[in-house]
């Protein structure tokens, strides 16, 4: 039997919804997935993924 996460890709989504709440909260408008610009959602990613907190933290005050 398998023991992956019931819902795909959740854990993703999650973290997204929680960066995004806090960025509200301190009054930052953040995107990170603009239709226009892919790396940005890439270096999201592999921030994530990696737990690169100064990638991602460099990553969200740059934009």
């Amino acid at each position: 039997m398998s023991k992956s996460h019931p819902f795909r890709e959740g854990n993703g989504r999650t973290r997204r919804e929680f960066i995004r709440t806090l960025a509200i909260k301190e009054r930052i408008e953040l995107h990170l997935n603009p239709p226009n610009n892919k790396d940005i959602y890439e270096r999201y990613i592999y921030g994530a993924i990696s737990g690169n907190m100064e990638l991602l933290a460099a990553l969200i005050l740059g934009i």
